[in-house]
């Protein structure tokens, strides 16, 4: 039940990074990061607080855009 949201762009050394943003409302289970990441829920306004890198920030304003209607 993933949906497309939002996506971000920023260039990468030599390279250039593309995030995409998906929206799932529904899950069996309880998630867990597969690569040993820590797993947390968090607020929008929480996550500013987070250490993210930079490309990650603007998919806040648009993560709250998409939710906020």
């Amino acid at each position: 039940s993933l949906l497309p949201c939002c996506f971000a762009s920023a260039p990468l050394e030599s390279k250039h990074l593309l995030l995409m943003l998906f929206i799932g409302r529904t899950w069996n289970g309880d998630p867990h990061g597969v690569e040993g990441q820590e797993i947390g829920w968090f607020s929008l306004d929480q996550m500013y607080d987070l250490e993210m890198p930079p490309a990650d920030l603007p998919l806040i304003a648009l993560l709250r855009k998409q939710l906020n209607g």
